[in-house]
């Protein structure tokens, strides 16, 4: 996975821009949300970003 193509430049934002977290049996989710900055390969976009990963065993 790329992340400079979905990241927000460090020091460009207000607040945190981690918002949720969710964990279930075998997944976890994290929540961004980037208050209203656009990203730095795309600076109309705006969007709050979903990310899944794969929950490790042990976790």
């Amino acid at each position: 996975m790329d992340n400079s193509a979905s990241s927000v430049a460090p020091g460009d934002t207000e607040y945190e821009i981690g918002e949720e977290l969710a964990v279930t049996a075998n997944r976890i989710y994290v929540l961004l949300d980037n208050n209203g900055k656009g990203r730095i390969a795309d600076p109309d976009d705006t969007r709050a970003m979903l990310l899944e990963f794969i929950k490790p065993e042990n976790f």
